[in-house]
């Protein structure tokens, strides 16, 4: 729905990036309750279910780069009036619904996130968060990151643990299972087969 609205601003005002000279960008018009408001009343839960429907019939898979999405949202929350702000979150609320709808339709659903990693830290991480949230299950937001890509991708050597598959795996501390968090908990990394040298920590 995010998407949508940002993919529509930037049509309707004949730019793709940045804003006319003394006008809001698109970016930040996105997150007005004036606009926000009719979508949010005009949403059909029914509609939407029977495109997810079409979407798994169909195999298209979706990516909804949350981490993206919320952390847009943050960077322009100072510019936000109160009733802005209010119906930001109403959308967002209705975004990880719709991400939950999907799943439970069927639809293929891939780890993403549009975002650089911070201090060598992967957004990917907050993006499982994020998912999990949504209404995924644990198992289902490390598939996505994993089983997921290399199944739309065709890579038949990848994406599960398994004998004859390539051996590039993520080490971790703790079951992400019993929290989807414990992904950041890597204890180490093979590459092919082979141990990753890992980063010492600096002391404190």
């Amino acid at each position: 729905m995010l998407q949508h609205c940002r993919q529509e601003l930037r049509r309707a005002s004949g730019y793709e990036y940045g804003a006319k000279k003394g006008e809001e960008s698109a970016d930040l018009k996105l997150f007005r309750a004036e606009l926000i408001k009719p979508l949010l009343d005009s949403f059909s839960d029914e509609k939407a279910m029977a495109l997810f429907i079409h979407f798994a019939k169909n195999y298209t898979w979706q990516t909804p780069t949350l981490v993206a999405l919320r952390s847009e949202w943050s960077s322009k929350r100072k510019e936000l009036s109160v009733e802005d702000d209010r119906y930001a979150e109403r959308s967002w609320q209705k975004y990880l619904e719709m991400v939950n709808a999907m799943r439970r339709a069927g639809v293929m659903i891939l780890a993403g996130t549009d975002l650089p990693s911070e201090n060598s830290v992967s957004p990917l991480h907050e993006e499982l968060s994020l998912l999990v949230q949504a209404g995924l299950t644990p198992m289902e937001a490390l598939q996505s990151a994993t089983r997921n890509p290399a199944k739309f991708l065709g890579l038949k050597s990848f994406g599960t643990v398994e004998r004859g598959k390539v051996a590039d795996l993520v080490l971790l501390d703790a079951n992400p299972l019993e929290n989807i968090s414990n992904t950041r908990r890597v204890a180490a990394v093979m590459l092919r087969g082979e141990m990753v040298q890992m980063p010492i920590a600096a002391p404190d």
